[in-house]
């Protein structure tokens, strides 16, 4: 299934893939989710995109499964998400009770030598997406980096919630391939903390935000001009290319997710 960093989450599933009788099973028998309860474990906190794509999968996604299990969203921020993701790979059950909605960079820590990711992306059981959203790095409108020239030249501060994120990811390879200026200051709870950060001008801006999510949870921002679209040349867009991770035999975790 192709993935990609363009995705504005990605899910990864202990449940389905290990509970093959669930999708479909004989009339004889009862079906696998009665009764049960599915968790979604998000790698961001309750305040921004992630929590809210979770909810939304969880209000719906009981009726399309035999059985109709419940639904719950927990928040595992850490890391900028390794925290869920070594946590659906060597803890979460696997008896097909866990989801994990995870920041789209996280699956790349590995390749990039991540310290601190104790998991095997090709190994996790990949569902999809909930949707395909840029992320850009985004300055507020009081930056000093303006245009991408300025990128080059000013130094650009931006927040992170962790390594394994691509609040840290995207300025990394900026600066080594393009040598832009970014500096990364990290330590933020989550992205929802960043923002407030950019509101309160601690900091110049943030690289990863899906638009989507700004759209929906501050579209005062773009009516306003706090940041500005492309064409105004104030959002940084970032062009991905997509990737694509098999599915093997093992399931995402093993007995055991910023906005």
């Amino acid at each position: 299934m192709p993935l990609g960093l363009r995705l504005a989450c990605a899910i990864a599933l202990s449940a389905l893939a290990a509970a093959p009788n669930a999708a479909a099973p004989s009339l004889a028998q009862e079906p696998f989710y009665r009764g049960k309860q599915i968790r979604i474990v998000i790698s961001a906190g309750v305040s921004g995109g992630y929590n809210e794509y979770a909810r939304l999968l969880a209000t719906h996604m009981g009726n399309h499964i035999p059985g109709k299990p419940d639904f719950i969203v927990q928040s595992m921020r850490g890391a900028g998400g390794l925290l869920a993701a070594n946590y659906l790979y060597a803890q979460a059950p696997q008896d097909g009770t866990t989801l994990g909605l995870i920041h789209s960079s996280v699956p790349l820590a590995p390749l990039f030598g991540t310290q601190g990711a104790r998991f095997e992306a090709q190994k996790f059981h990949w569902i999809g997406s909930m949707d395909r959203s840029d992320g850009p790095c985004t300055a507020w409108h009081t930056s000093p980096a303006k245009t991408w020239a300025d990128l080059l030249q000013t130094p650009f501060i931006v927040g992170s919630s962790g390594v394994g994120s691509q609040m840290d990811i995207y300025p990394a390879m900026l600066n080594k391939l393009f040598g832009t200026r970014i500096k990364v200051i990290g330590g933020y709870k989550d992205g929802g903390s960043i923002f407030h950060a950019m509101e309160r001008e601690e900091i110049h801006g943030r690289c990863g935000p899906q638009l989507t999510g700004i759209r929906s949870l501050r579209p005062q921002w773009l009516a306003e001009h706090k940041i500005m679209t492309s064409a105004g040349a104030v959002i940084f867009r970032m062009h991905q290319a997509s990737w694509s991770s098999p599915r093997t035999s093992r399931h995402v975790s093993r007995s055991g997710s910023s906005s």
